[in-house]
């Protein structure tokens, strides 16, 4: 039973995965100056397998209405200060997820589990402005992944997996019909990731000089695959689904 534990903690890795935001801001703003702060959620189904340790490669194919029910918290927010040639942006985010199961532990009766699933992205990203509409970007992205399965408050299983990957890519946003602007952009990374690429596109509505609400399209594949044995560790993703942005262009 306790590969059954093992394998639905892994189950809430990737569930955490399917609302988490990417960094790869829906800039409103095409002005030579500015800061913009935003707030964001990512409701994205995925496909792929994931794996670790002993425990076979587990597939998924789910939508995020499958399993929203695990979600305890979660927020994300991203900072991004433009200047005429430059712009240097920052991606905070942080996801809690939990989840009780019935198990039996070393043959013993069944009792409740509890499986819980912490995940930290940090990015750091700077471009430059070829011109104010379009942007060439890199950025670096650090993943913590962390798992446990508790028992009357004591660990069964837990782990931790961190990796970083560094992307290239592409932004361009124009603005069109005074308060509408349309943006697209495109990334491909690698390092910690054996392979990974990112679209977004999207579209916001400028409510004042200060608020704008967007709504985008993304696409995430991430394909990482390390280690053997006990150590073994596997994640070959593919994420998409809508996203809602609340930006906020500061003086």
């Amino acid at each position: 039973m306790l590969k059954s534990i093992v394998r639905w903690t892994s189950t809430l890795v990737l569930v955490a995965l399917t609302i988490t935001p990417v960094y790869a801001q829906d800039s409103t703003q095409d002005s030579d100056t500015g800061k913009e702060l935003g707030l964001y959620l990512w409701l994205a189904g995925l496909d792929g397998s994931m794996g670790f340790g002993r425990v076979d490669d587990v597939p998924i194919n789910a939508s995020f209405s499958d399993i929203a029910g695990y979600l305890d918290f979660s927020m994300a927010g991203y900072f991004e200060y433009r200047q005429p040639k430059w712009i240097v942006g920052t991606d905070i985010f942080w996801v809690k997820l939990g989840e009780t199961r019935t198990a039996s532990i070393n043959g013993g009766p069944d009792v409740d589990v509890d499986l819980n699933f912490d995940q930290y992205i940090g990015a750091l990203g700077g471009a430059y402005r070829v011109t104010p509409q379009f942007d060439v970007w890199l950025t670096g992205r650090l993943y913590t992944l962390k798992t446990s399965s508790t028992f009357q408050g004591s660990d069964i299983v837990a782990d931790s997996k961190t990796w970083g990957d560094v992307y290239v890519g592409a932004r361009y946003h124009y603005n069109f019909a005074q308060r509408w602007i349309a943006m697209v952009r495109g990334d491909i990374g690698a390092g910690g990731s054996d392979f990974a690429w990112f679209g977004n596109l999207g579209v916001g509505y400028r409510f004042n000089d200060t608020f704008t609400l967007g709504a985008s399209y993304r696409v995430l594949s991430l394909d990482r695959e390390t280690g053997e044995g006990q150590d073994y560790f596997k994640y070959d993703i593919t994420e998409d689904g809508l996203g809602v942005v609340f930006n906020f262009s500061l003086k």
